[in-house]
C-alpha cells in the first residue's frame, strides 16, 4: 500500500512539458528564407524549485537540450507567424535569428508561481554579419503552477518575436538579400 502511494506521489509532479505556448495563425504568404540558431546559455537543466504534493519543495528540471529545442521551435512559429519562410536542412538562408537563451527559471507556491525568461537575439546575414544590434527581451509570466507562468512568459516572446519580425526595419534586415 506504501509502494503504491509513493509511486503515485512520485508519478503526480513528474515529467509534465513545461515549456509550452500558445500557437498564432500565420500570415498566409510567406518570404524570404529564415533559419533559426538557438544557444543556450544558461549551463543548466534546472529551473528552480517548486512545491510539490504536500508543499514538501522539489527541483523543477527539463531534460538535456530541452530548452533549446522548444525555444527553436517558437522561434520557427514566430517566423511563420510573421510571414517569413523558413530554410530547409541544406537550404542556404537570406538570413539567420540568433537566439541566446539567457534566464530561464521559475519559482512559485500553487496559485502564485512566477517565471522569468530573457533571451537576446539578432538578425545575422548568410554570412554571419550582424544586419541587426541584438535585441533583449526578458520577461516574466505567472500563473498557478510552473507550468502555467512559463506558459505565459512564452507567450509573451512569441508575440514579440513575430511583432519584431513584422516591424519594418527588422523585417528588411531578414528580406535584405546579401
Amino acid at each position: 500500500m506504501r509502494r503504491t502511494l509513493l509511486a503515485l506521489v512520485l508519478l503526480a509532479g513528474c515529467s509534465r512539458p513545461y515549456l509550452r505556448w500558445t500557437q498564432r495563425e500565420p500570415l498566409s504568404a510567406r518570404r524570404g528564407k529564415l533559419a533559426v540558431v538557438v544557444e543556450d546559455a544558461t549551463g543548466t537543466t534546472s529551473l528552480g524549485r517548486v512545491f510539490g504534493f504536500g508543499g514538501v519543495p522539489r527541483a523543477l528540471l527539463l531534460d538535456e537540450g530541452e530548452a533549446k529545442d522548444r525555444l527553436t521551435q517558437l522561434t520557427r512559429e514566430a517566423a511563420i507567424t510573421a510571414g517569413l519562410g523558413l530554410a530547409a536542412k541544406g537550404e542556404t538562408a537570406d538570413a539567420r535569428v540568433l537566439v541566446r537563451l539567457e534566464a530561464l527559471r521559475c519559482e512559485g507556491l500553487h496559485r502564485t508561481a512566477t517565471a522569468e525568461l530573457r533571451v537576446t537575439w539578432a538578425i545575422l546575414g548568410p554570412d554571419g554579419v550582424p544586419r541587426t544590434d541584438a535585441m533583449v527581451w526578458g520577461g516574466k509570466g505567472t500563473g498557478p503552477g510552473c507550468e502555467r507562468a512559463l506558459g505565459d512568459a512564452l507567450d509573451q516572446l512569441l508575440d514579440e518575436l513575430a511583432a519584431k519580425l513584422v516591424d519594418g526595419p527588422v523585417r528588411e534586415a531578414v528580406l535584405t538579400a546579401g
